[in-house]
């Protein structure tokens, strides 16, 4: 019978978290808390991915929290490049405001999600089952962006690329104005932009890519 990871033990020092965050009270509130564990040996603290890449690659963690709040890049795409500094590492995704994924944290390349309301105590035992849990799928080459979309979301899309007010879109797409905001955010966050001129121009790549 599998032997689940909670009731497993991690020997002293065991482990070295990799801390992805750019934000340095964070960074280094994660640090103190996690130092604290007997079974991490230290932290290595990166404020960017790119930082964090060369620390993967020089001390090889076993775990990295990578932050993925207002990243403005795939998250596929920041798990794939981490994987591929260091191949062993398990990734749990963090984010300090109000996320959500756009699918499941295996098929984004990580282990898990933690939440910005999450406990001290509930993030510690995530790192931890993160440790003693199998590495999780990588992504090699993830789906295009607009296989991700639904058709309202493609068309939707396809409004705000035109230079479309979010009222004229409502009123095409049968919507009210909140409605199309929301809907926008959620759109912004599958394909990886932070705001309408991203968007206009990711719609544009997909109508080349399909060329």
């Amino acid at each position: 019978m599998p032997t689940s990871p909670e009731t497993l033990l991690l020997p002293d020092g065991a482990i070295t978290p990799l801390i992805v965050n750019g934000s340095d009270a964070t960074r280094i509130g994660l640090d103190v808390l996690l130092r604290r564990q007997s079974w991490v040996r230290r932290c290595v603290l990166a404020g960017t991915l790119a930082e964090g890449l060369e620390l993967a690659r020089r001390h090889r963690p076993e775990v990295a929290l990578l932050d993925i709040s207002d990243s403005g890049v795939p998250v596929s795409s920041m798990t794939k490049e981490l994987h591929a500094s260091c191949p062993s590492l398990n990734i749990v995704l963090t984010a300090g405001c109000a996320t959500f994924l756009s699918m499941p944290p295996p098929r984004l390349g990580a282990v898990s999600f933690v939440t910005s309301s999450a406990r001290a105590d509930e993030l510690v035992a995530t790192i931890r089952a993160a440790a003693l849990s199998d590495p999780a799928p990588r992504v090699s080459d993830p789906a295009p962006p607009s296989a991700l979309l639904s058709d309202r979301e493609q068309k939707l899309l396809y409004l705000i690329s035109t230079g479309a007010t979010n009222r004229e879109i409502a009123v095409v797409l049968h919507l009210g104005p909140d409605s199309v905001k929301k809907s926008a955010g959620t759109l912004y966050r599958k394909l990886g932009v932070r705001n309408r001129a991203e968007a206009a121009r990711r719609a544009a790549e997909l109508v080349e890519s399909a060329d």
